[in-house]
């Protein structure tokens, strides 16, 4: 079985969506980085997903096939 990790963040009239197998949380973030297996966001893209309170969601799946 594969599992895959999914991460998406609505805005108004946009959808940014990512996916990609999950990484154990052992290996570390720095390590996530260098393998460039890692989602980054600026604070201007953040901003553009904001809700009217300033606030970030997130939603997270993982499904495995």
């Amino acid at each position: 079985m594969v599992a895959v990790g999914r991460l998406e963040l609505d805005g108004t009239l946009r959808r940014l969506t990512w996916s990609a197998m999950p990484r154990t949380a052992h290996d570390g973030v720095a390590a996530a980085i260098s393998a460039g297996d890692c989602i980054c966001l600026d604070a201007n893209i953040a901003r553009r997903y904001t809700d009217a309170s300033g606030n970030l969601s997130f939603s997270v799946a993982v499904t495995k096939f």
